[in-house]
């Protein structure tokens, strides 16, 4: 997890020895996508193939086929995020590259846009979700 700097954390064991339930760990994309599968509008759980793009601090997919995470080799399906798509974007990403699509299109990035164009104005520090607000 590269925003939290985990390596090697036994994150499920932890978890299932302080709930006693069994506790199954994936990232956060392949989370929202059985989320919606499971609970989400009827037209999303009644899809049974379908990605979704998850943007946050990084960028990534969630791919569901017949109802199922797909994780392709090594779990690295749809982990597009660090694609390298251009250069000279806003942020670096979590590894530090200003190419990839976690440095133009993250929340982080979105905000280093927005707190250019309106600093020259006096604009003020906003978060993520102040600026969907404004959006």
């Amino acid at each position: 997890m590269p925003h939290f700097n985990w390596r090697n954390v036994p994150i499920a064991e932890t978890l299932t020895r302080a709930t006693s339930l069994p506790v199954s760990i994936d990232n956060d994309a392949n989370a929202a996508a059985l989320a919606e599968l499971w609970f989400g509008r009827p037209e999303i759980r009644e899809v049974r193939d379908f990605i979704l793009v998850l943007v946050e601090e990084g960028v990534g997919t969630g791919i569901v086929f017949d109802g199922q995470t797909y994780r392709g080799e090594a779990g690295t399906a749809g982990e597009f995020g660090h694609m390298t798509i251009g250069s000279g974007a806003p942020v670096a990403c979590a590894v530090g590259s200003r190419e990839c699509w976690e440095a133009f299109a993250s929340e982080r990035a979105a905000l280093a846009r927005y707190q250019k164009l309106t600093r020259a104005n006096g604009g003020r520090d906003i978060s993520f979700a102040e600026l969907m607000d404004l959006a």
